[in-house]
């Protein structure tokens, strides 16, 4: 692209972001995801964890957009059922201003139910057509991301809340976060390879097994992980008429969507697990002192995520084995995460053994002793 061709592409987005207010439906979460947006293609850069969540919510905001056929009895509403177009998602909204301009334009076409209450479903109509129209700039601004994405999370971003951990010498600290890197390395490419599995295993069971009006979240019955990744992995028709069959099949290359969509989520698990529990192990190891010897006993992987057993050895004789867990949960829509941690067959300096130790104990009493 040349130099003249680079200034009209740079006028042409800044008339769009200047010009483009909310759309119609946009939530006050959706509004902050549009400006965040906007402020990434001004700035020329955006980062890929803030890209994805940015694209979730102005998602979410889109589905509020809907015919209104609240009051309209239900002998209209099963005559329009078959006309008004349910656009699923922002990629149908073209389509679906273009076929609601269709059905304005051809009116009731005489029908004896449709023609009395016409004046008042043209209204409506016009509308949705409107509420449409207001995205389609967000359909132009979501084209200038890809060139613009950087890998990664932004590092000033605060994933995580702030955890207290003691000081620790900078062997300490290698042979924590040593051990820990074991337990993943240990864990990773099997967990990745399951839910790959996994993925492909629910987006064919949906292509395959649907009631031919079945969305994601009816055929999985509020299994809203299912769901989730159904909707990245089966191709959709671009709208869709309310009440009525609709075709589905698997997306192009849907093995490395999946294999990708399972390194992402096992790499934002990773991530968090690392950071959680270098806290907490960093918290009882800077008080004691640095271990003489750290080793994994065992790894496994957990039905959403992975775990395994660490024994930390200190020259006075004392040892804990500690019991942590990474586990990826859903609640509706969100995804959170659970780091589950225990200390176990813990030695006192005066040989005494236990079986379980609270973590606070172990950070009040164990380290100081």
């Amino acid at each position: 692209m040349n130099r003249s061709s680079v200034a009209r592409e740079l006028l042409r987005v800044a008339r769009l972001l200047s010009a483009a207010e909310y759309p119609v439906g946009t939530s006050e979460k959706g509004k902050r995801a549009l400006d965040a947006l906007r402020d990434g293609i001004e700035a020329g850069e955006i980062w890929n964890a803030d890209w994805k969540e940015i694209n979730r919510t102005l998602s979410r905001s889109f589905e509020n957009v809907k015919f209104d056929s609240e009051g309209l009895g239900q002998d209209v509403r099963r005559q329009l059922w078959p006309l008004v177009p349910y656009v699923s998602s922002m990629a149908g909204t073209k389509k679906g201003v273009g076929q609601t301009d269709k059905i304005i334009k051809k009116g009731a076409g005489g029908d004896p139910i449709l023609e009395p209450v016409w004046s008042d479903i043209e209204r409506r109509l016009v509308d949705f057509r409107e509420a449409l129209s207001s995205w389609l700039p967000i359909l132009d601004l979501k084209k200038q991301v890809k060139p613009i994405l950087k890998k990664g999370r932004k590092p000033s971003g605060k994933p995580l809340k702030e955890v207290y951990v003691a000081p620790m010498s900078a062997a300490g600290r290698a042979m924590v976060r040593g051990v820990l890197k074991d337990l993943v390395d240990d864990n990773y490419r099997n967990m990745v390879g399951r839910d790959t599995e996994r993925y492909l295993n629910w987006a064919k069971r949906y292509v395959e097994e649907r009631d031919g009006t079945d969305w994601p979240r009816d055929f999985f019955e509020g299994r809203s992980d299912a769901a989730y990744v159904v909707r990245h992995l089966v191709e959709f028709p671009v709208s869709v008429v309310h009440g009525m069959p609709f075709e589905v099949s698997l997306k192009s290359g849907v093995e490395s969507k999946a294999k990708a969509m399972a390194e992402d989520a096992a790499d934002e698990l990773v991530e968090r697990f690392l950071i959680k529990n270098e806290a907490k192990l960093g918290s009882v190891v800077g008080a004691k002192g640095d271990p003489s010897d750290a080793k994994v006993l065992f790894g496994r992987l957990e039905p959403f995520g992975f775990g395994g057993e660490i024994r930390f050895d200190f020259d006075d004789g004392t040892s804990f084995v500690v019991r942590n867990k990474a586990v990826m949960k859903w609640s509706g829509r969100k995804v959170f995460y659970q780091f589950p941690t225990t200390f176990h067959s813990v030695v006192f300096p005066d040989g005494k053994k236990k079986s379980m130790v609270p973590e606070k104990a172990m950070n009040e009493v164990w380290a100081k002793a």
